[in-house]
């Protein structure tokens, strides 16, 4: 198991021109009056997030709760998130196919000044894909937890009956009273739950135990080292 460094030059690069070219694309189909199945995003207050809240994995997980999620509609709007005044998805028509129908419906009009689809098509299209998209992302994020947690088993298992103990560095998100705590291993972008003493509040560091690994509830045993 290995981390991938996501803010790579490589692909950030790739990122911003995909955010471009959405929203140049954005741009077009409102001029043209083109229906487009449109991303908006409402623009949330983080002023105290940024401004009190250091750099790190509390700060990431106090803003993404902030975040307002995407609504998706044929009449354009702004896009907080990504700072744009509009934007579509067109630029994975091989991974998304509400991205080949955008390029399907531009293409037609760009070669012969007529559509192939009308709103309530490009609608229909887009709500349905939407709802497909959020299940295949939530499969994903189970398929990559099953998986570390698989590989810790593992580590477990390999060095059963040695003396020394899994330890690991944490960060707390949250730590709510008669409740578990949220926790976020330092050395992978993993998040669990574990029971922490009430002194410890969010932002704190914490060392922890590997105790057991749940492959069927999917989730890592995890104990506070004093």
């Amino acid at each position: 198991v290995r981390v991938l460094t996501r803010s790579t030059p490589a692909r950030l690069m790739v990122t911003e021109l995909m955010i471009l070219c959405n929203s140049l694309l954005a741009e077009f189909c409102r001029r043209e009056q083109i229906p487009a199945p449109y991303r908006s995003q409402s623009a949330p207050d983080m002023t105290d997030v940024l401004t009190v809240t250091p750099e790190g994995p509390l700060r990431w997980y106090l803003a993404i709760r902030r975040l307002l999620p995407a609504e998706l509609n044929t009449v354009p709007g702004a896009h907080a998130g990504l700072g744009v005044a509009a934007y579509i998805q067109a630029t994975s028509p091989l991974r998304r196919y509400h991205d080949l129908v955008v390029q399907r419906q531009i293409g037609r009009y760009l070669s012969s000044g007529t559509l192939i689809y009308s709103t309530e098509a490009i609608s229909e299209v887009a709500q349905r894909a939407e709802v497909q998209l959020r299940e295949i992302r939530k499969l994903e994020e189970e398929r990559n937890r099953y998986w570390f947690l698989k590989y810790l088993k593992q580590r477990i298992q390999r060095d059963e009956g040695s003396d020394s103990p899994h330890l690991f560095q944490a960060v707390v998100l949250d730590n709510p009273q008669r409740r578990t705590a949220l926790v976020e291993l330092v050395e992978y972008p993993f998040r669990t739950r574990a029971d922490l003493p009430d002194s410890y509040g969010p932002g704190d560091a914490a060392t922890l135990r590997l105790h057991g690994v749940d492959l069927w509830q999917r989730s890592g045993q995890f104990i506070h080292v004093p």
